[in-house]
């Protein structure tokens, strides 16, 4: 199944330490829960300090999954950088990077009240768990007041995805 563009609002990835990345285009939803009882919808893939996450298998896993296009082109580098990430700073499942470049009408809003929701179920602290949120899109400016309010590192639509990646690399150390 091929996801247009304009059908996608979020993406879902966890990478765990043990070299381990899930990928979905399926956003908003615990990935683990989906991957129980939808496992077609989501790709996982293993690698290591010697492999990496090269972006062309990034590529592969995002395309698998049903993205294409320029949507493709753009998430494949965010996924292999969160990799390397984990790789290099030996970061855990408790940091995460929200960087994405998905549609220009995404509720940047809701976006961020379901990510800081997610968080704080999950008995955890906002601000010590997301390294960086760059979601370009409608609703800016009442995301960012979300963000702020739980002290979440936010770069705006100024920012490119690599230079996320980046800010989410050094805040993630």
């Amino acid at each position: 199944m091929t996801h247009r563009p304009e059908e996608i609002d979020s993406v879902n990835v966890s990478v765990y330490q043990g070299s381990l990345v899930i990928f979905s285009a399926v956003g908003g939803v615990d990935i683990e829960e989906l991957a129980q009882r939808q496992p077609a919808l989501v790709r996982k893939e293993h690698f290591t300090v010697a492999s990496r996450l090269p972006v062309h298998r990034a590529r592969e896993i995002v395309a698998e999954a049903g993205i294409s296009g320029k949507l493709l082109l753009g998430l494949a580098p965010v996924l292999s950088t969160l990799a390397d990430v984990f790789l290099d700073y030996d970061a855990t499942v408790d940091k995460v990077a929200v960087i994405m470049n998905v549609v220009s009408n995404t509720r940047v809003d809701l976006v961020a009240r379901g990510i800081v929701k997610g968080i704080i179920e999950s008995g955890k602290n906002p601000a010590q768990t997301v390294a960086v949120f760059r979601v370009p899109g409608a609703w800016e400016d009442e995301g960012s007041k979300i963000l702020s309010k739980y002290a979440i590192p936010i770069q705006g639509r100024t920012v490119s995805i690599d230079e996320a990646a980046g800010i989410a690399a050094k805040n993630a150390h």
